[in-house]
């Protein structure tokens, strides 16, 4: 029962309103006007945020109370970004079009995905990369 309170508490801090920002947002054309507002609107949900951050539309974040953002970063339309591990996109980087970035990934057992689970590890992403 622990474990499905703390699921539910975090979809919805993190998950819901993130869902509804991009509802309501990402109809919008992408100009310089709009990215801005878009990403204003979702710099609360991130573990650190920094200023000037722009986001295009449906971008997806994974686990966003485990990213930091620096300065003046720029996300393009697509991208998905998983902050299981830890994520730090250092200032004036920016993310082109439907990359992803991963924290975690499956591990082998017996040459099989399956029973393997996870490998979770931090990424940095450094300035202006």
């Amino acid at each position: 029962m622990k474990g499905f309170l703390a699921e539910l508490k975090y979809q919805f801090r993190y998950r819901l309103p993130m869902w509804l920002v991009g509802l309501m947002t990402n109809w919008w054309p992408d100009n310089r006007i709009t990215i801005k507002i878009r990403g204003s609107m979702l710099r609360p949900f991130f573990g650190k945020c920094g200023r000037n951050f722009t986001i295009s539309r449906n971008v997806t974040f994974a686990n966003p109370h485990n990213i930091e953002i620096g300065n003046d970063v720029y996300v393009a339309t697509g991208a998905w970004l998983n902050g299981l591990g830890g994520l730090v996109i250092e200032d004036e980087v920016e993310i082109s079009p439907y990359v992803v970035i991963d924290t975690c990934v499956h591990a082998f057992k017996d040459n099989s995905v399956r029973f393997g689970g996870s490998v979770i590890a931090p990424v940095r992403i450094g300035r202006g990369r």
